[in-house]
Formats: structure tokens, sequence, C-alpha cells
């Protein structure tokens, strides 16, 4: 009986899965998902497999989305704490125009073109032409780099005041964020970032030295670290 049951249990995943990708065309309930870009995994990951569904003993005011891409997760925090203010930060072109397109609906997400970092200065989007959520910001002109201004979260608490939930997905620029000028971290309750020590080595151990145990409590939820602070 088991072995008779295991091919259809597959053979229907292997229909669902395929099923989903053909109902997921250019645009699903109006948003912009981009063909042969990583927009649809990142769809999936957000809204099917509830990458940031985690439990928050509050109800949020204040949402900061860095590296907010076409602005998926800004939508779900959007939708599932309709009260918040949602900060989304996308400092790549092509990416910000779906994200402004995307959140058009959306009155309480505010939009900032600039790339997430420790210090105010110029950076640069290191190879434009890579997948829609791959590329990498860096202090070096490249062959393909493109110049842009950065935001720091100091500046962000300054201008937002305390924040409630602040995710980070900035393809290996939190070992920068988390190395200097972290004074913003005592203004915030909730950190998501996902580390990439395989595009930067030694993003996590940066992160939890920023983060420690004494002062928040960490789990992992998919491909996020989530560090929610402890009561006093």
């Amino acid at each position: 009986m088991k072995g008779q049951n295991s091919l259809p249990r597959r053979y229907l995943s292997f229909v669902w899965y395929w099923v989903r990708r053909l109902f997921f065309t250019l645009k699903y309930r109006g948003l912009i998902i981009r063909k042969n870009t990583s927009d649809f995994k990142a769809f999936e990951q957000i809204f099917l497999f509830k990458e940031y569904l985690i439990d928050i003993p509050f109800t949020p005011k204040v949402i900061v989305d860095a590296g907010a891409n076409a602005g998926y997760a800004s939508i779900y925090f959007s939708n599932k704490f309709p009260n918040a203010q949602i900060i989304a930060i996308e400092p790549e072109e092509s990416n910000f125009c779906v994200l402004e397109s995307n959140i058009e609906k959306y009155k309480n997400i505010t939009t900032i073109k600039k790339g997430l970092w420790h210090e105010k200065t110029q950076l640069f989007i290191d190879d434009p032409n890579s997948n829609k959520w791959s590329f990498e910001l860096t202090t070096e002109l490249r062959a393909h780099g493109i110049k842009m201004p950065t935001i720091t979260a100091n500046e962000i608490i300054e201008e937002y005041g305390q924040v409630d939930i602040f995710k980070i997905d900035i393809e290996g620029a939190e070992k920068e964020l988390f190395s200097k000028n972290i004074n913003w971290i005592k203004q915030v309750k909730i950190i998501i970032v996902e580390t990439h020590d395989f595009l930067k080595e030694g993003c996590s151990n940066v992160v939890f030295e920023a983060l420690p145990n004494s002062e928040f409590k960490h789990f992992k939820h998919g491909e996020n670290e989530v560090f929610v602070r402890k009561q006093p």
C-alpha cells in the first residue's frame, strides 16, 4: 500500500508545482512577476511558503523592508498589518520601477531608491545585468557598475523613530551594516535578516555579534535569521 500511494503523491506534487507556475503569469492579482528573473521564486517564498510569517507579540507600527526588490515583502506586510507604515528601500533601477508599480495601491508603503549602508556615501551596483535579486553593492567602480546614493539605518531611525520590524535582505551588505555605526539597533524590536556568507565571508558572524543573546531571542525561519528583542 505504501508503495502504491507514493507515486500518486509525487505525481500530484509535480502537477501542482507546474499548475502554479502556469497560473502565476506576468501578473497575479495585479502584481508584476517578470519572466526569466528571480521574481517567481521570491513571490513563492513570500506568499506561498510564508517566509515572513513569524509570531509577533504586538501590532507593529513601523516596518522597514531593506532590499525590497519587486515589493513582495512590503505588500505581504501591508496586507498583514494594514495600519503599519512601511518603508521599502531598493537601489536597483529596474527593480525599483516594478516596486513602484506593484505598491501603487498600497498607500501605507513609502519607497526609497537608495542602498542601505553603514554610512552616507556613493556606492556602485556591481553587475546590474545579473538576476534581479543577486546584484551586490560595492565601493569600487567595476566594469558594469552603476553609481547610486546610500541611506543609513540611523537616518531611518531619525526620520521614523522606533522601528518595529526591520527586514534586511541586501546581498552581503549586511556585513558592513552590522559592523559600524550600529546605534540604530537599540531602536529596533525585531530584525529579520538573510545572511550571505557565500558572497562575503563572515556575514553571519558580524550579525550575531551585533545582536547578542543577552538582548535578542534568535531563531531561524526559512532562509532568514530572526532576532526578537527581549523584554527588559
